[in-house]
């Protein structure tokens, strides 16, 4: 009855947080990536297979396999107009139940409480994550698999830690198995982190039983259930999409481990810069390595001497040093708020709360009650989150344009949005079939809302692009891009935005700054003052009878007479004169 309890105080705790945040991004809810799973999930739930556009290639454009799964089936559950709300509330469950599960152990273990209110420790750890802004943003309301990643990776801590505390029994082996399956099925990380959480149990066990061989046989039913269901996703993966790993990879992470190396300590660098709060289970971590590894340098079996508290210490040590190190090996990631880091949020937190370990481990003192009551207690919670809070206040006055001072996930929310919006008003302004194919950047809530063909120019979902180029040069995530594939591709739109229809339209690219500051040009690596392009491709402002929206996109020339056969009128933009003198000689190869 009292973890039941619990359980609904963590629930409500948790909603009442993510209320909070999501009232932030209203009306939003779900980043542009979200809507690449809505994509997949919307034609998988259609019968079409796992496929970008419906009748495309067979693409694996999603990270997260299992992820994708939940969306279709949500997807076919609620409406459209609903389905959004129920993945958040499924986020706010499973969060929750990972929550109470490490609050519990918290409760028992570190604090040694039975109670059904959370302990101090628990309050504090669960305050310290949702004050301090990105966990709930990620886990919670971007829709990505990041809600299901940070339950699975916390409920296999906690079970880990677990054992590091009581007798092995016989059903653990079998709940570690599942566990470990749902983990191979969520993310592609999970095979580096599966051998981890696999050696770490042995090691566990080894020291309970201070047995090796019997430790290795409990391993065999969990290792079984990992290996079994990776190589069982390798398998479906080569023989349905042709490649081992999703497209997200080949298209994202450069063949260059130097370039990964570096573009991945930096990311790690700023993380710390923007949450100050995290230097303490950095620090405490290192100290962890220092005083326990010292000691089996001195003879590896003082590891089969460790008492529960320094066993579970060193385990979470272990865990937070992979998560850290882990986006080194991919560069990092793009994105605001760290979302490579920020499921693992609870994990580091975790470190600072083990208080057996800290006690003798650095003051090498007996255990004493705490003087006070539950008030005094609370109150220096409510003195201390304040501090944690204004450590990060001075990142909020800076330009949030730059990285790392960007600390909000709103201009990603509306994006998701605005494309949606644009795209739904482009399906009714061109209402015939096939529709133009259009290229993009932001392929997701674009692609969700428009019933033709979206060719991906950042390669995400699309494998030609993706696979151009080994060593990717060019903006983090977004360096895929390569000529030309790009004419081997030859969408019959490139971009494309609505314009206001009072003629006071300015074409880009005869802007003096467009070649350095414009996202497109950056990203298309200045594809548009290439030879081809200005050969192939006229910008142009496209309306139609009877419709106040006015397009303005890069047509493909030999496509503009269709849509005059459509009774479009397209008007063709000037580009300045010196543009042309490439076009001269006529067309050659791409730059």
């Amino acid at each position: 009855m009292k973890q039941i309890v619990k359980f609904v105080i963590i629930l409500l705790f948790v909603s009442f947080a993510s209320w909070i945040v999501l009232l932030s991004y209203k009306p939003y809810l779900g980043i542009d990536d979200a809507y690449i799973y809505f994509v997949y999930a919307k034609n998988l739930a259609g019968s079409h297979g796992f496929v970008y556009n419906v009748g495309g290639e067979r693409v694996e454009g999603f990270t997260s396999m299992l992820w994708v799964l939940i969306c279709s089936l949500t997807y076919r559950w609620f409406t459209e107009t609903h389905f959004r709300q129920a993945l958040m509330v499924l986020n706010i469950g499973m969060i929750s139940f990972a929550l109470f599960r490490l609050t519990d152990f918290i409760d028992r273990r570190f604090a040694g409480k039975t109670t059904a209110f959370p302990s101090i420790f628990s309050l504090c750890l669960l305050s310290i994550l949702f004050v301090i802004k990105g966990y709930l943003d990620w886990v919670v309301l971007s829709l990505l698999e990041t809600g299901l990643w940070s339950s699975c990776l916390i409920l296999i801590v906690v079970h880990l830690l677990e054992s590091c505390y009581s007798t092995p029994d016989r059903t653990k082996p079998f709940v570690f198995g599942l566990l470990l399956m749902i983990l191979a099925l969520t993310r592609p990380e999970s095979l580096l982190l599966g051998v981890v959480f696999l050696i770490l149990r042995l090691l566990i066990y080894w020291q309970k039983k201070h047995s090796f061989f019997p430790a290795l046989q409990t391993l065999l039913l969990p290792a079984i259930f990992f290996i079994v269901t990776f190589s069982g996703l390798v398998v479906f993966r080569l023989y349905y999409f042709g490649y081992p790993f999703p497209n997200t990879f080949y298209a994202k992470v450069s063949s260059n481990l130097n370039d990964n190396i570096k573009e991945g300590t930096l990311y790690l660098s700023k993380f710390l810069f923007v949450y100050p709060v995290y230097w303490l289970p950095v620090i405490l971590i290192l100290a962890t390595f220092w005083i326990r590894f010292r000691l089996l340098f001195a003879g590896w079996r003082t590891f089969l001497t460790f008492r529960n508290d320094e066993l579970a210490q060193t385990c979470v040590a272990l865990v937070c040093f992979i998560a850290f190190i882990l986006p080194m090996g991919v560069g990092g990631d793009h994105f605001s708020l760290f979302r490579m880091y920020q499921p693992f949020a609870p994990i580091f937190l975790l470190s600072l709360f083990n208080r057996d370990f800290i006690r003798k481990s650095f003051f090498d003192t007996e255990s004493k009650k705490p003087s006070g009551g539950a008030l005094p207690r609370l109150a220096w919670v409510a003195l201390l989150l304040p501090v944690f809070y204004l450590m990060n206040m001075p990142k909020y006055f800076v330009d949030s344009n730059y990285v790392p001072f960007k600390v909000s996930l709103l201009g990603d929310f509306s994006m998701a949005q605005s494309y949606r919006q644009v795209s739904m008003e482009l399906d009714s302004f061109f209402p015939f079939y096939p529709k133009p194919s259009i290229g993009r950047i932001a392929a997701g809530g674009y692609a969700f809302g428009y019933d033709g063909s979206i060719v991906d120019l950042m390669g995400l979902n699309n494998t030609l692009m993706a696979h151009a180029n080994g060593v990717k040069v060019g903006v983090k995530d977004h360096a895929s891009f390569d000529k030309a594939t790009f004419y081997k591709l030859h969408p019959d739109f490139v971009e494309g935005e609505f314009v206001g229809a009072d003629g006071q339209f300015e074409l880009p690219e005869n802007r003096p700054d467009f070649d350095k500051t414009n996202y497109q040009s950056i990203l298309f690596k200045g594809i548009f003052r290439d030879s081809v392009f200005m050969h192939l491709y006229q910008p142009v402002l496209i309306g139609h009878q009877g419709s106040k929206d006015v397009f303005f996109t890069y047509a493909r020339t030999d496509y503009i007479d269709t849509l005059r056969g459509k009774s479009y009128l397209v008007t063709p933009l000037q580009r300045k004169e010196e543009h042309f003198s490439a076009l001269i000689s006529g067309p050659r190869k791409s730059d």
